[in-house]
Formats: C-alpha cells, sequence, structure tokens
C-alpha cells in the first residue's frame, strides 16, 4: 500500500507530521473545502477528536467511525 511506503520512507522522523497534524490549526480553510468529504476514524485514533470537530462544522461531510486502533485503515 503506497500510504505504508511513503510513512516509512520518511525515516526518524516520520511521526513529527502525527504531531504536527494535531497542532495545525485548519479551521479557515475548512469552508473553502468544495469536495465531498469522507472523514474516516477510529475512537482509539488520538485525532478522533479532530474528526468530530471537522464533521460538526461540516455537516454535509460524512464521519465514518470504524472498529480498531490507530492505523487499522491500514491492515
Amino acid at each position: 500500500h503506497i500510504s505504508v511506503v511513503t510513512y516509512f520512507s520518511h525515516g526518524p522522523w516520520k511521526e513529527q507530521g502525527h504531531r504536527a497534524l494535531a497542532r495545525y490549526d485548519f479551521h479557515p480553510d475548512v469552508p473553502r473545502i468544495a469536495c465531498p468529504t469522507l472523514i474516516v476514524a477510529s475512537r482509539a485514533d488520538p485525532l478522533f477528536e479532530m474528526g468530530a470537530r471537522l464533521a460538526k462544522l461540516r455537516p454535509d461531510w460524512t464521519m465514518v467511525e470504524l472498529p480498531g486502533g490507530p492505523g487499522m485503515v491500514l491492515d
């Protein structure tokens, strides 16, 4: 899977992207997104709350909660 290859190709700094994402203020960009959007997360994912906030900001988007923990989408 290409996302797995991309994940491991970033070397010892691969985890920094997750930390940066949690700190990024996405609110100004959300209203400008014009395409249909699917938010996929599991409750065990540290970014689940961010996805839930996005779904509240954009009720026209769909949020799907999958069973399992972080990374289960790649399994």
